[in-house]
């Protein structure tokens, strides 16, 4: 079952003039579905915030914890510290990103690269992040910028931090650390100037325990 709806009619003189309609969504997942399939549908009824994705006001919730987690994106959103969000899928953590995102243009018109670690195969993942030079590897016809470098300004998005490469994640904490990294081939280094926003529905904690995943302290979990 995907949702719960509870009709209850509003009547004047003993007439039914109106209903009140409260529907519950089983999951956030479920809900952003409802809302794309209603905007395909009904694209000019979209507002034009909708439009440029999300924000804090899509995340749903009032409680003190949630307050508090609003605010602490609200803060960071203007810094240009990496972020990691850790929670199940469906919490909501693409609203965040989106609203940290907003943040930290302050209105302007700079990138927001979204990239999923889980559906690129790990040998390409590094290329893809990193970029390469021509010739660098079999296959290289030609120089290519990574989203390191086509996120410049901006803000990139690493989706399923979780699943990527422990020896990717070696290469990703040394950009972190340095903010600077070169494509893959290349001898040229290049400032990393996007901030960093990586989410997972793993517990990274436990799998740090393991060694299935490197140790590094997350801003926002």
């Amino acid at each position: 079952q995907l949702l719960l709806t509870n009709i209850v009619p509003v009547k004047w003189n003993n007439r039914v003039t109106g209903a009140v309609v409260m529907i519950l969504f089983r999951s956030m997942a479920v809900l952003k579905r409802a809302i794309s399939e209603q905007e395909r549908m009904y694209p000019e009824a979209v507002p034009a915030t909708r439009q440029e994705g999300y924000s804090f006001g899509d995340f749903i919730g009032d409680s003190p914890m949630i307050l508090t987690l609003i605010e602490q994106c609200h803060r960071i959103a203007h810094s240009p510290h990496p972020v990691l969000l850790i929670g199940e899928t469906g919490v909501g953590k693409e609203n965040l990103a989106g609203g940290i995102y907003r943040g930290y243009s302050g209105g302007k018109n700079i990138p927001f690269i979204k990239i999923n670690c889980s559906a690129i195969p790990r040998d390409l993942l590094e290329s893809e992040l990193f970029g390469h030079e021509k010739g660098a590897f079999t296959g290289a016809a030609a120089m290519k910028r990574g989203k390191f470098e086509l996120a410049a300004g901006g803000v990139l998005l690493l989706d399923e931090i979780g699943e990527m490469d422990l020896s990717l994640q070696s290469k990703l904490l040394r950009v972190l650390e340095e903010r600077e990294f070169e494509r893959i081939g290349g001898t040229r280094t290049i400032p990393l100037t996007a901030k960093i926003i990586a989410s997972t529905n793993e517990n990274l904690k436990q799998m740090a325990a393991k060694k299935q995943f490197q140790q590094w302290t997350p801003i926002i979990g």
